[in-house]
């Protein structure tokens, strides 16, 4: 199996919006609605545009299967946001997330010089933040933070991963993929 990143072009606004609308993506999302076609227009229009943004597609075997994204990219402080999803549940499991977020990484890291990198998640969401915490990131303690989704109030994990967090351990990650057979763009 062969994972890659691609940048995403006009041609992939569709997909987002379907994916951003489905139960498996949206219900660890900070919003609860149906995103609209206008709304995501909106968004995928912005999201285009913004210099401080990389969105990726994940690409397995030359078909999408969800995103990968650097946001809040800030060259003088070295740092930004991270957040992936999987869009569709048969690339689950195999290595495609770990294998995304070793491409996604290793361009804030290497390609940016960037010196650390944020990314947060619901606490309900243990799945995500197991796979955060397998390639590296370590939760950052601070006051208890919610995020208001309808009529619940959820809590969010907040983590960060470090350039030399980053360097030290990336090597184990190459090793679960070449474990789980997984190529990264055809290597």
């Amino acid at each position: 199996m062969i994972v890659q990143i691609e940048q995403v072009t006009p041609a992939d606004k569709s997909k987002l919006l379907q994916w951003r609308n489905s139960v498996e993506v949206s219900e660890w999302m900070y919003t609860n609605h149906v995103i609209s076609e206008a709304e995501h227009s909106a968004w995928f229009e912005q999201m285009l545009n913004n210099e401080a943004t990389k969105y990726w597609k994940i690409v397995v075997d030359s078909a999408p299967v969800g995103a990968v994204m650097l946001s809040e990219i800030n060259s003088v402080e070295q740092t930004c946001s991270w957040a992936i999803y999987l869009g569709e549940s048969s690339a689950r499991g195999l290595g495609v997330a770990q294998a995304a977020c070793l491409l996604s990484l290793n361009f804030a890291f290497d390609a940016l010089n960037l010196r650390l990198v944020r990314c947060e998640a619901i606490a309900q969401n243990t799945r995500a933040i197991g796979l955060y915490e397998q390639v590296g990131f370590v939760s950052k303690p601070t006051d208890a933070e919610f995020v208001q989704r309808g009529e619940s109030n959820l809590a969010i994990v907040k983590l960060e991963l470090s350039d030399s967090a980053w360097k030290s351990g990336k090597d184990a990650l190459h090793q679960i993929l070449d474990e789980k057979g997984v190529s990264l763009d055809g290597r």
